[in-house]
């Protein structure tokens, strides 16, 4: 097992079975269990080789996939992360692309009930790249349900399926990147997360915050507040 944290819980699946972290999940789940994930130095370094930049550069700059569903699928992998601040900047940024809090309101109830959820509705393909996005983090890029698989491959082509894993692959890094953040301030409030080391939290950190402030500046200007009253609001988000 990797130097990850791993927060240790039990879930109830619609049949009444309890299933513990460490136990095996059915592999016709589209959602796997997943719990709150950091990273050491080493992880960082190997997702940041792991990911096509060339491809992120044609999805941000050349919009080879739409902001809406760019964003969705940010918003989505940010839930799925349990990361805090993420899933409050993706929010935001969703919203400003014009994504109808319809839209918004169910990526987020994903994060409550993705035992239960299913293939769903393979004609929308905004849902059923967020959908996929989420199923391939939540199996660590390993293999999807087959049903999933094969609603997506239909849908979308090979580059298409590269785009959303690439954006899936980068909101990672921010995630978990964050997430060692939250370990770091558990530390100093006496509170040091399992298996992970004073030196991977404060220089992930750092990597953290160099992307993360400037996206928090971002969003203030996008909306025309001061920093300080998007901090506030992030505060009264409930994910301070």
């Amino acid at each position: 097992m990797d130097r990850s944290h791993r927060r240790r819980f039990a879930a109830s699946d619609p049949g009444g079975l309890t299933i513990d972290s460490d136990s095996p999940v059915p592999p016709e789940r589209i959602y796997d269990l997943f719990n709150k994930r950091t990273y050491t130095v080493r992880q960082l370094g190997a997702d940041l080789r792991r990911v096509r930049w060339t491809t992120g550069g044609g999805i941000w700059f050349r919009h080879k996939v739409d902001r809406q569903t760019r964003e969705a699928i940010m918003l989505a992998v940010s839930h799925a992360h349990d990361c805090r601040y993420c899933a409050f900047i993706h929010r935001e940024w969703a919203l400003h692309t014009g994504l109808p809090l319809s839209v918004i309101s169910g990526i987020e109830g994903h994060a409550d009930s993705h035992l239960e959820q299913t293939c769903g509705s393979p004609g929308d393909p905004r849902w059923l790249a967020t959908t996929y996005a989420e199923a391939l983090v939540r199996n660590d890029f390993g293999p999807v349900a087959p049903l999933l698989q094969t609603a997506v491959a239909v849908e979308f082509d090979a580059a298409y399926r590269g785009r959303i894993e690439t954006i899936a692959r980068i909101m990672t890094i921010f995630n978990r990147s964050t997430n060692t953040f939250d370990a770091l301030r558990a530390r100093i409030a006496g509170e040091p997360v399992e298996d992970s080391r004073l030196r991977d939290e404060l220089v992930v950190s750092v990597f953290a915050w160099a992307v993360t402030l400037p996206m928090f500046l971002a969003l203030s200007l996008i909306r025309r507040e001061s920093p300080r009253y998007v901090l506030r609001r992030f505060r009264r988000s409930g994910r301070r």
